[in-house]
């Protein structure tokens, strides 16, 4: 090779170096119009759902919310999603994974509307073949009796039942517990330890009562199950069936026994991916006033989970929360995060 051919080799080496460190220089350059971006739409989101509710919207009403954030944000580049967490649906619908004979148990519990804060909450039911468990989102909560448990139906669809929750929904295991399994461990977190079965009362309200209890609880208490009628929050349950023994964090714990202290109602949330809330009860020996009140109370805390009221799903957008007791009367506290997720169309 020629000295002038050398040389030029070197040349077009180092202005190959030169560019490769430039590039990279200006790809560390941070994102100054992407991270304003972000901050403006997060101020945007934060400004509209203070003004709204300074307004006075209905943050349930579905049509209200959905034709006040169009108002704001149709003319823009904007589209929009809005969230709530925490808070009792209007409208409960419930899939009951029983036989005929369960199912008739357990319909008392959801033939009547419930008074909430001053709304009306209203339940749609299904029966669903216990031989061939199915988890549409068409249901808020799917009910589990004890045919679907001892078949193993469940344990056999459980990558469903998982995929179900994961997507804001909410479960009830109603069945005796004799043998161990890991779908309840993942759901609820407890180990059926023994055989050993009591048939003794259950109590509410005897012990300290952790956080999820409390949920339910007050539902249970504050909630009228006849007109001007309430359960005191120290209410022994006669009517649960006897119950093996199962070990459960204490935290999960709703209802205990009588003197062995056995759980008989154990409540979890954030089952799969932070989403999704499980609940195990000791089955019913007959739908007395006590347990359709206390499976209603149930029910009301798994479907309180986090779902959309307006708008839809964005691709990587921008969250603005706040926190907001919705009650507009009544005693019950109902703290719910509402949650505007804004996104550009491109």
């Amino acid at each position: 090779m020629s000295r002038k051919g050398f040389i030029h080799v070197i040349e077009v080496i180092v202005i190959t170096l030169v560019v490769f460190v430039l590039v990279l220089q200006f790809s560390a350059i941070p994102t100054i119009q992407t991270d304003w971006q972000t901050q403006k739409l997060r101020l945007q989101a934060y400004d509209i759902l203070n003004t709204l509710d300074a307004k006075g919207i209905d943050w349930l009403n579905q049509a209200e919310v959905s034709s006040s954030l169009d108002s704001i944000l149709n003319r823009t580049n904007v589209k929009y999603e809005l969230r709530i967490a925490n808070a009792v649906r209007s409208n409960i619908s419930v899939g009951c994974i029983c036989d005929a004979a369960e199912y008739s148990l357990f319909l008392p519990s959801v033939s009547s509307p419930v008074s909430l804060n001053g709304r009306t909450v209203v339940f749609q039911n299904e029966r669903i073949n216990p031989a061939s468990p199915s988890y549409s989102l068409k249901h808020d909560v799917i009910y589990i009796g004890q045919q679907a448990w001892d078949s193993r139906a469940i344990e056999n669809s459980s990558q469903l039942l998982l995929s179900y929750l994961s997507n804001g929904k909410g479960m009830i295991l109603s069945a005796n517990l004799s043998r161990n399994s890991d779908i309840l461990v993942q759901l609820l977190g407890i180990t059926p330890v023994s055989n050993e079965s009591s048939s003794l009362p259950f109590l509410m309200g005897e012990y300290s009562r952790p956080r999820l209890s409390s949920a339910v609880a007050k539902y249970f208490t504050k909630l009228p199950y006849l007109p001007d009628t309430y359960f005191s929050s120290l209410h022994v349950f006669q009517a649960f069936s006897g119950v093996s023994k199962i070990d459960a964090d204490e935290k999960s714990v709703i209802l205990q026994q009588q003197t062995t202290r056995y759980p008989g109602a154990i409540a979890r949330e954030r089952i799969v991916s932070g989403r999704g809330r499980a609940a195990w009860a000791a089955p019913a020996v007959q739908p007395t006033e006590d347990i359709q009140h206390f499976i209603r109370s149930l029910i009301l805390f798994v479907s309180a989970n986090e779902f959309t009221i307006a708008g839809n799903e964005l691709s990587r957008p921008v969250k603005t929360s706040i926190i907001k007791d919705i009650r507009k009367a009544g005693t019950i506290i109902e703290p719910v995060e509402i949650s505007l997720y804004l996104g550009y169309t491109f």
